[in-house]
């Protein structure tokens, strides 16, 4: 659907890259589809603060390029699973992203 558009597009799966690489995302006009970084061991819930931690720091540090058009907060079944006492749920660990 992106080519349609006549977009180029990288999808960032479990990493967050350098402030240099989103700039030049920014510069270029390519789309970003940014992935938050999932895995500590096994997902479990020792491993949601450090998740909720991460993606506040993910996105504060990153919230100002437009080149990210998306952003991903879950796409590992075993990682949203744990998110299930509010206020970190499912909804409240998307609400992160807002």
């Amino acid at each position: 659907a992106v080519a349609t558009f006549g977009l180029n597009m990288i999808r960032l799966h479990q990493k967050v890259n350098p402030e240099r690489w989103y700039w030049h995302a920014d510069r270029l006009g390519v789309v970003v589809f940014q992935d938050m970084v999932q895995k500590y061991g096994r997902a479990s819930k020792a491993t949601v603060p450090l998740f909720v931690s991460d993606a506040a720091a993910m996105v504060h540090g990153r919230r100002n390029h437009p080149s990210i058009l998306q952003w991903t907060a879950f796409n590992e079944g075993d990682c949203w699973e744990v998110f299930d006492t509010p206020p970190h749920d499912v909804a409240g660990g998307v609400a992160l992203f807002k």
